[in-house]
């Protein structure tokens, strides 16, 4: 399993190839569909500048994890998709030079991601910890409900979460390390467990890729890619995703 704990490389790396094979970058937040005959034929959108734009569209793909459910009501779809948001609170560290073999320059943390059961404090605790090849370890694994922002920009993470996280830290390499972000991310949850992957019921056109709660790091490409084969009407799929169809 190929698991990556740093979404917005990923991200970047994906829209990159995009481009490199003719993609167009559009940033913008979707208000409206024109659909005519039950069949989608624009998406109407507002960008960060205030500037209203419509492109022409027959295939539209839902893709904004815990966002996903307040978009296809605004859309106005009429099967708006179920999802709701957990959040979830991690640091980001560095171990201090202490924590390295003196006089061997090569020394890195190990590759080997770590999930866990801890107790400290007379507290327990189940962090997941993962090493990045740039010597960054995230730590994580302290979920609570909270509203869902209407941007990711607007996240806050909780003072008092945030240092239940500094003492797993501080249990794990005492004071040798230098923590270097505090933050809170919404993972898009839905009642069943599972994801939804598929085509949108009650307008033809749209698909959604969305839920996959913890694992959307993990599992996002491959949902990206058959969505893609889906959109492009190939017979055969890379992945039978039958049973997660909205």
């Amino acid at each position: 399993m190929l698991i990556c704990s740093d979404p917005y490389l990923l991200t970047t790396f994906l829209v990159d190839k995009a481009i490199e094979n003719g993609a167009k970058l559009i940033q913008a937040k979707a208000t409206q569909l024109t659909v005519s005959n039950n069949t989608i034929s624009k998406v109407h959108a507002i960008t960060s500048s205030g500037e209203q734009i419509s492109l022409d569209c027959d295939a539209l793909i839902i893709a904004a994890g815990p966002w996903t459910g307040e978009l296809t009501r605004t859309l106005n779809l009429p099967n708006p998709i179920p999802i709701t948001s957990y959040a979830g609170h991690s640091i980001i560290l560095r171990l201090s030079a202490d924590n390295f073999t003196p006089g061997n320059s090569t020394t890195s943390v190990s590759d080997s991601c770590l999930f866990m059961s801890l107790s400290i404090s007379r507290n327990a605790y189940h962090p997941e910890i993962f090493p990045r090849p740039n010597g960054q370890i995230y730590i994580c694994g302290i979920n609570s409900d909270l509203p869902l922002p209407s941007t990711p920009l607007l996240a806050q993470p909780i003072p008092a979460t945030i240092s239940q996280l500094h003492s797993i830290a501080d249990s794990l390499f005492g004071d040798k390390y230098v923590v270097e972000k505090e933050q809170v991310c919404f993972r898009p949850m839905t009642q069943h467990g599972e994801p939804f992957v598929g085509r949108v019921r009650g307008v033809n056109g749209v698909w959604v890729g969305a839920g996959h709660s913890f694992w959307g790091i993990t599992l996002g490409p491959g949902t990206g890619l058959v969505l893609s084969e889906m959109v492009l009407g190939r017979e055969g799929v890379s992945a039978d995703v039958s049973g997660l169809r909205p």
